[in-house]
């Protein structure tokens, strides 16, 4: 953004020009008008009007404070975002994020039944911390009544509560009540796609695509 102060006026003078050797005429040889002007009328005045214009520049930090939290500019890992409104009130980030044969190592500590992914994708743990805004008085639940929690991955959103294939008993979950004024650290699996090099976590209301999802990176 680049602020110009620009500076105005009204000028007023007579301008007379001559051409060749044309002489005016003597004022006895002018005709008399019969309307003549009132001798009372003011003359002009000089004055000077200070404008200030601001110009915006599309330029790229413009253009991107608009697409800050979406797939494309997601909110990067161990950044706190803010999200608040009528009916929600919390902040949340993402600590950690593992995947693969680690993720497997850490998940046998809690599920040694486990049997591992469907066929394309692998299992990951996030952890990460969930903070009450003070707002509202009623518990943060992301469990879809309110805010869902999704991942994207491969360009398909799916919803975290209804991923099939992963383990169990690690905790506390995604789900945990985070009460008025509390913050809570929570560590749960997903799916991603084994190809997918940068999958993203996404935080919604009612519906994965809306523009009211925000993205977090995981990696």
């Amino acid at each position: 953004m680049r602020f110009r102060l620009l500076a105005g006026g009204l000028l007023v003078a007579g301008l007379i020009s001559a051409c060749g050797s044309t002489t005016l005429p003597s004022p006895s040889q002018q005709p008399i008008s019969t309307n003549m002007p009132s001798t009372n009328t003011p003359a002009p005045t000089e004055s000077i009007v200070q404008v200030t214009v601001i110009y915006l520049d599309p330029d790229e930090e413009y253009v991107s404070s608009f697409e800050f939290a979406s797939a494309k500019e997601p909110v990067i890992k161990g950044e706190r975002l803010i999200m608040a409104g009528s009916d929600i009130s919390l902040s949340f980030k993402v600590i950690d994020f593992v995947r693969g044969t680690q993720a497997l190592e850490d998940i046998a500590t809690f599920d040694p039944a486990y049997a591992g992914p469907p066929a394309g994708y692998e299992v990951g743990l996030v952890r990460a911390e969930i903070q009450h805004g003070n707002v509202l008085t009623e518990p943060v639940v992301l469990d879809g009544s309110l805010v869902s929690l999704l991942v994207l991955t491969n360009g398909e959103y799916l919803e975290v509560p209804t991923m099939q294939g992963l383990p169990c008993c690690i905790e506390p979950r995604f789900d945990t009540p985070v009460a008025k004024g509390d913050t809570t650290e929570v560590y749960f699996p997903i799916l991603v796609a084994r190809d997918d090099p940068n999958p993203l976590l996404v935080i919604n209301r009612d519906q994965s695509k809306n523009k009211d999802a925000r993205h977090f990176a995981l990696q």
